[in-house]
């Protein structure tokens, strides 16, 4: 299970067709599991205990309503009810993962080894023009997400921006601190000068604001958390393509 889980949240962001395979065994897992006692009960302590499953089963209430009184064609419903079905796969992953801290582990080393190759094959993107990119045109000041689309890319690489500073504070190495730290801001200045995207500077913000009040003592979080936003303002200003985007 620990390598369907690596090969999963590697897959999504970098190989869809591995990852819609995938998709149909994680259905078919949740399943098994189901039927199975001790699985059953693990899945349920996730549903009574996670507010974020609640969040997803209250959206998917609102979403049904809406679509229930929409005055939108059956293509348009259609189109959006695509999109917006895949927080059930979000909650059957929260169901598996629960309380399976070796399946964690692959999940978020899956996700992590996925999100370096994005992260190296945007820089890279910079000067050369990869086969796999779907943006082809090198330069600076140019959006140059690899997978999807920039606003994809850019919650995604938030998201990894957090994980790598938490890394960064826990280590006790200091070499390996400096690595994560690095990686995070060249991930930061991937979302603000190698991207078009608003969401995902919002995002950034977030990320960043999470991380100075949970991972930071009490005592420093608010000036770490002033400092994060006051840094992430001034990569903001020094890219003409993001202040250009927000004007």
């Amino acid at each position: 299970m620990e390598v369907f889980f690596f090969l999963f949240f590697l897959s999504f962001v970098t190989f869809k067709p591995l990852s819609n395979l995938l998709l149909v065994g994680l259905v078919v897992i949740w399943c098994v599991g189901w039927l199975k006692a001790r699985s059953r009960q693990t899945m349920c302590t996730a549903l009574k205990e996670s507010p974020t499953l609640w969040l997803l089963l209250a959206l998917a209430l609102l979403i049904g309503l809406h679509t229930w009184g929409s005055a939108g064609t059956e293509e348009w419903i259609a189109h959006h009810l695509r999109k917006y079905a895949r927080f059930l796969y979000g909650a059957l992953l929260m169901m598996l993962l629960w309380e399976r801290p070796h399946w964690q582990r692959a999940a978020m080393l899956g996700f992590v080894c996925a999100m370096m190759f994005v992260l190296a094959s945007t820089w890279l993107n910079v000067w050369f023009v990869l086969p796999w990119s779907v943006t082809k045109e090198p330069g600076w000041g140019l959006s140059h997400h690899v997978f999807g689309d920039y606003i994809t890319q850019s919650i995604m690489m938030s998201l990894f921006v957090a994980i790598a500073l938490a890394y960064a504070m826990e280590s006790q190495h200091r070499g390996r601190t400096l690595f994560w730290g690095v990686i995070a801001l060249l991930a930061s200045v991937s979302i603000t000068h190698l991207s078009l995207g608003r969401t995902g500077t919002l995002t950034l913000l977030v990320s960043l604001g999470t991380v100075g009040l949970l991972l930071i003592p009490r005592r420093w979080a608010l000036p770490a958390v002033v400092c994060l936003i006051g840094a992430l303002g001034l990569l903001m200003l020094s890219s003409d393509t993001m202040m250009s985007r927000w004007m």
